[in-house]
């Protein structure tokens, strides 16, 4: 054996029959090959290195070799191998489930995109390699649509590859797939299938190898459901012990371009939680419907003799289509002797179950909002604008989690102004530690002097603190001077950092 070879055994310890390999062999057993499975041992070449995988499909045990190895039974059984050069680095990647988010296949609709992600998880880039996509096997999903076959391969921010179809049809084939992956980096890839009209509902994946590596891709679900229903609506809910209301709610998506009947739905409370509809002493029996135009529907419900569920009767999905979604909530609030916990509601939308958004029970928040935010703004007349802002101190025993109403006002007869930054948005800019920034869309009072975001989420550790700001300008008449505008975040109030007005000439 050269330093170039590899010698396989067919006992351990380097016993049995031998078969010899060099640099630049692949091999692939069929499953009745009698070599197939029955390599125990092997010798490795000073300058050879195996890649060797349990299944054919590379699915199964992956191995890497570079030195002999006395007992290889840990594989499970080889059938596939490759036999390189060890003087070149090897490139490191995984491959994973990712691409466009998980794909709805209507029987006899529309394609979607399963795919995946390839990471490079090692020191060299990532170049050049052989992809593979598999559909799998009797799950009722073909390349594109009927009559407009889909061969091709997207690589997000690297092209399009046309794809060589296998005899059987169910596996496309893409030479030469430009991957160029810097360290740490990644790369998106997909293709186009749908599901043949006489396609059953069913959770199903295809099989992706990029190179060495394989991976399922994405999920399918193939659903012969009118919709299906998921956690969504507003985001994910904190309550405060005593606090105010939070809106969970489902995520409806259309799997038909027919009209769908009206639906009984039910909403119903978390037990041993102390969740209430609407507040204590306030109960609320409604249900908004948000439907996929954006229009609002809001539907009266009947209370359960426990009090824990209100079922809604003659409720319009809202949905225009297959791919179409529309969300729907409840108000519910925690007692001021709820548990702090994590925990959902229940939700029936007809014959579909699912939990709504994540509700967190937390204590009422303890903090103090001061000057702060970013240093002291100076503004010139008929300026560019600037960012007054406040400190939001955590003064509790434990983490801030919750949602406040923020609302900056503007000092009277000042001359400033709000500046919209976000397109036509006025925007509350919120940074919390180890979240960084967001932004919060608000709306403007009638007379323009005051901005209000709903909710904004703090997030800030024990001792902690966020900072918030708006955007600001002075006008070419605004009187010069010192001044401050006043936030006020849930019911604390304080004047932010101060802001000084020079003259358009002052440098």
């Amino acid at each position: 054996m050269n330093d170039d070879q590899v010698t396989f055994h067919t006992g351990l310890n380097y016993t049995g029959d031998t078969h010899t390999y060099g640099i630049g062999d692949k091999v692939r057993f069929a499953e009745e090959d009698p070599l197939n499975d029955t390599f125990l041992s092997v010798e490795v070449g000073r300058r050879a290195r195996i890649l060797a995988w349990q299944h054919g499909s590379q699915r199964g045990n992956y191995r890497e070799w570079e030195a002999d190895q006395p007992d290889i039974s840990d594989i499970g059984g080889l059938t596939r191998f490759k036999v390189t050069d060890n003087s070149v680095p090897p490139e490191r990647f995984e491959v994973a489930p990712g691409g466009p988010p998980d794909v709805l296949l209507v029987p006899g609709g529309i394609t979607g995109f399963p795919g995946v992600v390839v990471t490079n998880t090692g020191a060299t880039p990532v170049g050049s390699r052989t992809v593979t996509a598999e559909l799998p096997a009797d799950k009722g999903l073909q390349w594109g649509v009927a009559g407009q076959p889909d061969h091709q391969l997207t690589v997000l921010d690297g092209g399009v590859y046309p794809g060589t179809l296998s005899s059987d049809g169910r596996t496309l084939f893409f030479d030469g797939v430009a991957l160029d992956i810097p360290p740490g980096g990644k790369r998106v890839m997909w293709v186009a299938v749908s599901a043949i009209p006489e396609a059953l509902s069913t959770h199903t994946a295809l099989r992706f190898t990029v190179g060495e590596r394989s991976s399922d891709s994405t999920p399918v679900v193939i659903s012969r459901s009118a919709f299906s229903v998921e956690p969504g609506g507003p985001p994910d809910v904190i309550l405060e012990q005593g606090g105010a209301v939070g809106y969970p709610g489902v995520k409806l998506t259309g799997g038909t371009n027919d009209p769908i009947a009206p639906q009984t739905i039910t909403a119903t409370l978390p037990s041993d939680t102390r969740l209430v509809w609407g507040q204590p002493g306030h109960p609320d029996n409604q249900l908004t419907v948000l439907d996929a135009h954006g229009a609002t529907t809001v539907h009266t419900g009947q209370f359960s003799e426990d009090g824990q569920t209100l079922t809604f009767t003659g409720v319009d999905p809202g949905l225009s289509g297959t791919g179409s979604h529309s969300v729907m909530w409840v108000d519910v609030s925690a007692a001021e002797d709820a548990e702090p916990t994590r925990t959902a509601l229940s939700f029936s939308v007809g014959e579909k179950d699912s939990a709504s958004t994540p509700v967190t029970v937390v204590v009422p928040a303890g903090f103090e909002v001061e000057p702060g935010g970013p240093p002291d703004v100076t503004l010139k007349q008929g300026g560019p604008p600037g960012y007054p802002g406040v400190k939001v101190r955590n003064t509790g025993t434990s983490a801030l989690l919750t949602d406040a109403k923020v609302t900056a006002a503007l000092p009277a007869e000042h001359g400033l102004s709000f500046v919209a930054e976000g397109g036509p948005d006025h925007l509350l800019t919120v940074w919390c530690p180890d979240v960084g920034e967001t932004r919060y869309p608000g709306h403007l009072s009638d007379d323009r002097q005051s901005l209000t975001v709903d909710r904004a989420r703090l997030n800030v550790p024990v001792g902690g603190s966020a900072l918030m700001w708006v955007a600001v300008e002075a006008s070419e008449d605004a009187p010069t001077g010192t001044t401050a505008l006043t936030f006020t975040v849930g019911d604390e109030e304080s004047p932010s950092n101060p802001v000084h007005v020079t003259p358009a000439s002052a440098g």
